[in-house]
């Protein structure tokens, strides 16, 4: 930092420490905190060869582990669970804490495997099925609520607080965005 970068960092210090000696036993927080879902600190990773999850804490050491047949992608919760695409099964499943299955979607209800998936801040369960060629919406009921035709195999997909759909597409090494 240069002298003046030290000299505002230190007059924004005293001026953060003055606000909170007056004002810091009375404020009110309001929920949540941030806009985004709380960070767990974990790093989960599925080993599709090995049929595999690993999860690993802050300090990257292994917190847990589990052999689990056909897992492709998947993604920890806020809640410490896990939501795992299994692509070998061609399911979609919700591990808790200690590895036992709370929720699912069979194949019966999947167009295809599941490559990706994502929880959406309201529930329900967003699915890449790439050899489908769609983006599907289920809600915590298990009901098909949203279905995205997406031609160029469409190996993840993440919707976007303006709603939008981000889309990975294999073929042709594209990400391309969808209204909803």
């Amino acid at each position: 930092f240069s002298p003046s970068d030290a000299e505002l960092r230190k007059q924004g210090v005293a001026e953060w420490k003055e606000w909170l000696a007056k004002e810091g036993a009375t404020a009110e927080l309001t929920y949540p905190v941030s806009d985004g879902d709380p960070l767990l600190g974990r790093t989960l990773i599925c080993y599709y060869a090995q049929s595999k999850v690993v999860e690993y804490d802050e300090n990257n050491k292994e917190r847990s582990s589990k052999q689990v047949q056909g897992v492709w992608g998947g993604q920890g919760l806020p809640n410490g669970h896990r939501l795992l695409a299994l692509y070998g099964m061609r399911r979609v499943v919700e591990f808790d804490e200690n590895w036992n299955e709370v929720w699912s979607l069979e194949k019966e209800q999947l167009p295809g495997s599941p490559y990706n998936v994502q929880r959406l801040p309201n529930g329900n369960t967003l699915v890449s099925c790439s050899d489908a060629q769609k983006v599907l919406e289920f809600d915590r009921n298990k009901k098909l609520i949203w279905e995205l035709p997406a031609q160029g195999r469409p190996m993840d997909a993440v919707r976007l607080e303006n709603g939008n759909t981000l889309v990975a597409l294999q073929q042709g090494a594209r990400v391309a965005e969808f209204s909803p």
